[in-house]
């Protein structure tokens, strides 16, 4: 990926790409072959492009807390994570009604 200044305004800059490195110049300086171009650039406008499968994303709209009905008024189960606690671990503000 590439720092690169937007179609709209040059001085706001977005990652674009990705773009195939063609070698290392000198230093921290690497050609980046663009569409259509090759352009130099230094190391810190450039970032690793990581590809991320449809499988490993997690999409999460909503969650529900079921409470059992048995269950102790102290206690609450949080099902997301699994854990039990009772009222004492949670911390609440005191400026609140």
């Amino acid at each position: 990926m590439v720092l690169l200044p937007t179609d709209s305004n040059k001085l706001l800059l977005r990652w674009k790409g990705p773009f195939e490195i063609l070698e290392k110049v000198s230093g921290d300086d690497y050609r980046v072959q663009l569409v259509g171009r090759t352009k130099t650039f230094h190391a810190n406008m450039l970032k690793k492009y990581w590809s991320r499968d449809h499988e490993d994303r997690a999409h999460v709209s909503h969650a529900m807390v079921f409470e059992p009905e048995e269950a102790d008024e102290d206690e609450f189960v949080d099902i997301l994570m699994g854990l039990t606690s009772d009222k004492s671990d949670v911390k609440v503000n005191s400026e609140l009604t």
